[in-house]
């Protein structure tokens, strides 16, 4: 059986987004995931509460007086062990050309379809010849005008898709559900994403990827996903470790620049130019 584990993440911009993987996964994924918030520390990941100063900046927050190198390595490491297996899927939906008129109600319904559309796409590109079932739980929600059209979409798509099967809403902080707080950290990002998409001579411009965004959706990207495990931690702690030494050097003079892997890793020095992501 496959499983889904899905979250939200809505302001001007809705994602709803997570990852697909084999049912028995993700017991070793809830295993590993906790490892590292022990490592830290940190008795769960919310990435709202993560990222906004206002919050994290107040005693009592679960990542209060953390350095900056610290937030940096959690979200690296968590955001590695997302992409070790599992695909990311997701829908979004943005305020741009024709959809500025969207309510936000219609934008919830909207994004749900793209999920589902988007499940369909990787089925057959991952799991061509599955006809099993696939389970699908989404994080714990008490607003109906959000659960109506989860149970309606889900419903349309089962109707014509046998392999779509049950739906469950669970708490993200049960040690049996962790991969809830994966599906928060991967819809945050891809909101922030579709959130700087931009209009540009009547066509949408995407913005250029970060490490994060390489990282966490590596595995709908064909060349990076037929890496071996051992080749993409390699891949990715040689990236990690030009990163850490680019950022020291920008610091050292006076820089302030996101790092792009595209653009600042050096890859022609370590023979992959072709591993670039779009």
């Amino acid at each position: 059986m496959l499983r889904v584990y899905a979250d939200e993440s809505e302001t001007e911009a809705t994602s709803i987004c997570g990852y697909i993987a084999p049912a028995d996964y993700w017991q070793e994924f809830c295993r590993k995931w906790q490892i590292i918030l022990d490592d830290f520390r940190a008795p769960y990941f919310h990435f709202r509460e993560f990222t906004t100063k206002e919050l994290y900046s107040k005693a009592g927050n679960a990542y209060y007086n953390w350095s900056e190198k610290k937030r940096d390595k959690f979200l690296l490491d968590l955001a590695v062990l997302a992409s070790e297996v599992a695909i990311p899927v997701g829908g979004s939906f943005t305020r741009l050309g024709k959809e500025k008129t969207e309510t936000k109600e219609k934008r919830w319904e909207n994004s749900l379809v793209k999920l589902f559309e988007d499940l369909n796409h990787v089925l057959s590109e991952v799991w061509p010849d599955y006809t099993g079932k696939i389970l699908f739980v989404f994080d714990r929600c008490q607003d109906r005008k959000k659960l109506i059209p989860i149970h309606t979409v889900h419903g349309s798509f089962a109707d014509k898709d046998s392999r779509f099967g049950g739906l469950a809403f669970e708490d993200d902080k049960d040690p049996m559900h962790l991969p809830l707080q994966a599906a928060d950290l991967c819809s945050y990002v891809e909101r922030q994403y579709v959130e700087k998409l931009r209009e540009e001579d009547e066509k949408i411009k995407a913005p250029e990827p970060r490490m994060l965004d390489m990282i966490l959706f590596r595995n709908r990207h064909e060349q990076l996903r037929k890496l071996s495990a051992r080749q993409w931690k390699n891949f990715i702690n040689t990236v990690r470790e030009h990163r850490e030494w680019q950022i020291a050097e920008w610091k050292r003079l006076g820089i302030k620049q996101v790092y792009y892997p595209n653009r600042h890793f050096p890859w022609e020095k370590y023979g992959n130019k072709n591993k670039r992501v779009s």
